[in-house]
């Protein structure tokens, strides 16, 4: 049940592959098997990351990726840099490299070769059709369209509704991998932190913020979790895959005092002492370094206990090392202040050393067939920028395609979901805007239809996307004007309130501000409903009883914490009921 698996020292790229593979292989076998990736520092599990987005397997990774790493959060800064200073020419050509446009380095020197330092990167793309071929000035035109059109509304949006807007008009949704929405998403939510903190565009504010946030790998119902070894005490997988146990802790530094607490079973007795820099004498300073290093010992054997006994079946231990001498066969194992060190008497004899694949991995790669390049350019095809250069609102799913070697395109969809968060705002909006009339209208009329228009508007959306997106909102509002139940929520009752806002303190002490869509005391009771207002619908193939149990179980946390607000704000209350309410099919679900 435990195997040890030993690889070259190559960054840990071997290694992560070959994880990664078997991971997959696992996942592909049994589907419900759970499996824990268990490190001891948030660096060694980077390749890995890596490797499982490659594949596309569902993981759940938290706080172990820094999102600056993120490929979505790299490009959306170059574009900040740029937007915030058109004259930073490393962000001008980041941009030209990004997928979403994804000109060949050839096609850059054509376009820039004569242009003086510094450039300006709009005056250059608007050379490009007269230097650059069919398809690269296409791709050049679509990149400069979006900044002409974020140069003409600079100032006129919202700072993050403007940075989005030309997010998408760039079609870079359509280039994220499948975390990389919700980096992006975290990346919006700091623009908007720093326009109410007045803070503005600052791209240095932004790397500095961004340098203490964590990307987000989760994934609904991952069976594939990374986490670190003390987060996994208590809880059990069914395989568990330990890497990197070739690292060591970080050194045992000489610091300035040592001190030990030594009990002779009478009493407790303090031993101090200073550096004395007598590395190799008897001294009392090298005892109690002598006697730490033992302590950091004994807690890397506590770690390991740990991390093996998570597994209920199987239990995967592997690290890189380092090649043997001349004349000497396979790897040389790590020292024992390593993992691996301390479990190398009794694991040698099964270790299994993977020195022949990656050997042969290193010759194919170094072949004068394998070409000058081994990354391939990843961008978005010429098909969906041109459909792009017709419509800028078409945001159509679309794929990346590799630009060099034999390798397949890697589909990746469409995972941005800004379109239908405008068109959530915007409802709820008006949906308040009714329950202040003092008569429901029988249906959308015109007064509702120009604030829904300029709801969407305001946020920055135009043309077809504007049209479609308004009938879209119409529906659901003329759904719940339709409606009985519908029309009770907006009706006049007594202490009603819309997007009611009620302060609580989060688990740090600091005030954390709630809405409250509606609520109101229904007269013929004399209960007090909380009603939140959901614009999803059932998925494809979900049945409306499978979808109202899914909301249920994901809002019913939210639900419970209106209720304990609700309790406080209004103490006389003798029953609150929450509910939710979805306009889109006139779906009304309490929940207890």
């Amino acid at each position: 049940p435990v195997n040890v698996h030993l690889f070259p020292e190559d960054d840990g790229q071997s290694e992560a592959e070959w994880l990664a593979d078997h991971i997959a292989s696992i996942h592909a076998l049994e589907p419900e098997a759970s499996v824990a990736v268990l490190v001891r520092a948030r660096g060694h599990v980077k390749p890995l990351i890596a490797a499982l987005q490659n594949r596309d397997l569902p993981f759940a990774a938290r706080d172990l990726d820094k999102i600056h790493h993120s490929s979505a959060v790299m490009d959306l800064l170059s574009l900040t840099r740029w937007l915030a200073n058109p004259a930073d020419n490393v962000a001008a050509l980041a941009l030209l490299r990004a997928p979403f446009c994804g000109l060949t380095l050839a096609d850059i020197h054509r376009l820039f070769e004569d242009q003086p330092r510094p450039f300006s990167l709009r005056a250059a793309l608007r050379q490009a059709p007269k230097r650059l071929s069919e398809e690269a000035a296409l791709r050049a035109g679509v990149l400069l369209s979006a900044l002409d059109w974020a140069e003409d509304r600079r100032d006129r949006l919202s700072l993050p509704v403007w940075v989005e807007q030309v997010w998408l008009r760039l079609k870079a949704p359509c280039t994220l991998a499948s975390n990389g929405a919700a980096d992006a998403l975290s990346f919006f939510e700091l623009l908007g932190r720093a326009e109410v903190q007045g803070i503005g565009l600052d791209p240095d504010w932004l790397d500095r913020s961004l340098a203490q946030l964590y990307a987000g790998h989760s994934r609904a119902q991952a069976k594939i979790e990374l986490m670190t070894l003390h987060k996994a005490k208590g809880l059990q997988f069914d395989y568990v895959f330990m890497p990197a146990l070739h690292k060591a802790t970080r050194g045992n530094n000489r610091q300035l005092l040592r001190w030990h607490y030594h009990d002779d079973g009478e009493q407790r007795r303090l031993l101090i002492a200073a550096d004395d820099r007598l590395k190799e004498a008897s001294t009392l300073y090298n005892y109690l370094d002598w006697l730490q290093k033992g302590r950091d010992a004994a807690e890397m054997r506590r770690l390991l206990y740990v991390g093996i006994t998570r597994a209920r079946h199987r239990v995967w231990l592997s690290g890189s090392c380092k090649e043997a001498a001349d004349g000497e066969a396979g790897l040389k194992w790590p020292g024992p202040a390593t993992p691996l060190g301390i479990l190398r008497d009794a694991v040698e004899a099964q270790a299994v050393e993977h020195v022949s694949e990656v050997a042969r991995l290193e010759a194919s790669s170094a072949s004068p067939e394998a070409g000058a390049s081994t990354l391939p350019l990843w961008r978005l095809p010429a098909a969906a920028l041109a459909a792009q250069e017709k419509s800028p609102d078409a945001l159509a799913d679309s794929h990346l395609d590799p630009r060099s070697g034999d390798q397949s395109p890697t589909t990746l969809s469409l995972t941005g979901n800004a379109v239908e968060r405008f068109i959530g705002i915007v409802t709820h909006r008006a949906l308040e805007l009714l329950s202040r009339r003092p008569e429901l209208p029988a249906v959308v009329d015109e007064r509702l239809s120009g604030a829904i228009r300029f709801g969407l508007c305001d946020a920055g959306l135009q043309g077809n996307l504007l049209t479609q997106s308004a009938a879209a909102v119409e529906a659901m509002i003329a759904d719940t004007l339709a409606d009985p139940r519908g029309r009770w929520i907006l009706a006049a009752h007594p202490g009603a309130s819309s997007e009611l806002q009620l302060s609580s303190r989060g688990p740090d002490g600091k005030p954390v501000l709630q809405v409250i869509d509606r609520t109101f005391i229904d007269a013929a009771t004399g209960e007090r409903w909380i009603i939140d207002y959901k614009t999803s619908r059932p998925a494809s193939g979900e049945t409306e009883a499978e979808f109202l149990t899914r909301e249920s179980e994901h809002h019913g946390a939210q639900l419970a914490r209106y209720r304990l607000l609700m309790e406080q704000h209004d103490p006389a209350a003798a029953t609150i009921r929450t509910a939710l309410y979805f306009p889109a099919g006139s779906l009304f679900l309490p929940v207890e």
